[in-house]
């Protein structure tokens, strides 16, 4: 079985990425703790997206660096990821 890769195409679904970054913010910004997949099924849900492809969004912008991402996974068990917001990157806010 060989493993299938999403590609991500800059241009392409650029409504759909948006609306899920900003669903993503919401829930995550509202408390939700049930874990990456839970995140990303609840997020695809609301956006009539592809689960994988909220996943694949949810990964991208995961990552402690706020220049390009917007949260990041806190710290606690592994069993079951959270998500904390990273601040605004301020050097972006001005512009």
């Amino acid at each position: 079985m060989t493993k299938q890769h999403l590609e991500y195409h800059p241009d392409a679904n650029r409504d759909d990425e948006t609306t899920l970054v900003i669903t993503f913010l919401s829930l995550i910004h509202g408390g939700f703790c049930e874990g990456q997949n839970a995140l990303a099924e609840a997020a695809a849900r609301q956006c009539g997206v592809p689960m994988r492809y909220a996943l694949a969004v949810l990964r991208r912008y995961t990552s402690s660096d706020y220049r390009n991402h917007y949260w990041k996974v806190r710290d606690g068990s592994q069993a079951r990821q959270s998500f904390e917001l990273l601040p605004p990157n301020c050097s972006l806010a001005g512009a």
